[in-house]
């Protein structure tokens, strides 16, 4: 139970729902509209199971180099227009290897958190990770006061943010439009 999870468990999530990954989609969508074969990027059957978005999912159980340079090659053999990424964190430690082959590949992606935008990726879109700092701290704080941690809610992110690299953009040919760019929390030029 998020709300009261008992024990020693509480904690702060990054999982904004299962609203987010359809809103990336929707996001991709507006930056690149010409895109109809998209690509989900997911490292676990599970998550591609939860999902039931209209495209194609490409699974990588082991996220290492070559894997994720082969995948590129099938996606770009395979004419993918566009590239949604999990947020799963074994995706996070490669975000320089991934904002690489996306550019090299041209296929432009959007991303689970800042990070990736600021390394040069497209679009980032995910919770505001400052957020769950500040709401991780304060449960510390409770804690400490003699809190039992059972009794503190799962926090689950509020405030997400919207990150677009113009930058990326422009090397890969997109005209991101400006109610997009008007949305954007940041833009990178």
């Amino acid at each position: 139970n998020i709300a009261r999870p008992g024990r020693n468990l509480t904690g702060v999530s990054i999982d904004g729902g299962p609203g987010i990954p359809a809103k990336r989609l929707q996001i991709l969508k507006e930056a690149v509209p010409a895109a109809v074969n998209i690509a989900y990027m997911v490292s676990s059957k599970v998550e591609a199971e939860r999902s039931s978005l209209p495209v194609a999912y490409k699974l990588l159980t082991n996220v290492n180099e070559a894997n994720l340079r082969r995948a590129f090659a099938e996606m770009a053999d395979q004419k993918i227009d566009a590239l949604l990424m999990s947020e799963n964190g074994s995706f996070v430690a490669v975000r320089n290897l991934l904002v690489e082959l996306s550019t090299q590949h041209r296929i432009p992606a959007i991303y689970a958190y800042r990070e990736f935008a600021e390394a040069g990726g497209l679009i980032a879109y995910g919770p505001e990770l400052g957020e769950l700092a500040r709401q991780l701290a304060h449960d510390v704080g409770l804690i400490l006061n003699g809190t039992r941690p059972g009794d503190i809610a799962i926090y689950q992110p509020r405030k997400f943010e919207l990150v677009i690299n113009l930058k990326t953009a422009h090397t890969l040919g997109l005209n991101i439009p400006p109610a997009l760019l008007a949305q954007a929390d940041e833009v990178i030029e």
